[in-house]
């Protein structure tokens, strides 16, 4: 309720404040899901198989890193 709130009153505010607008509708629409962390645990689970099991968790990190951020879909 206090999102939807908070949209009407930057929507109100927008001709105001409209770079400060843009940031808050796009902050504000985030969903609370917990789905794109799954995917990346999914992810970090099939870079991270057992034949590269003596992978340094570093190297993990950077490669789940690399992976989600060179996808055409960013995801």
């Amino acid at each position: 309720r206090n999102r939807k709130a908070s949209l009407q009153w930057w929507k109100r505010k927008e001709a105001q404040y409209p770079n400060i607008a843009r940031v808050a509708r796009i902050y504000l629409a985030i969903p609370a899901t917990s789905a794109p962390s799954e995917r990346t645990f999914s992810k970090a689970s099939y870079i991270a198989a057992k034949r590269r099991s003596h992978m340094l968790p570093a190297t993990l990190e950077m490669l789940v890193f690399l992976s989600k951020n060179t996808s055409p879909s960013f995801g």
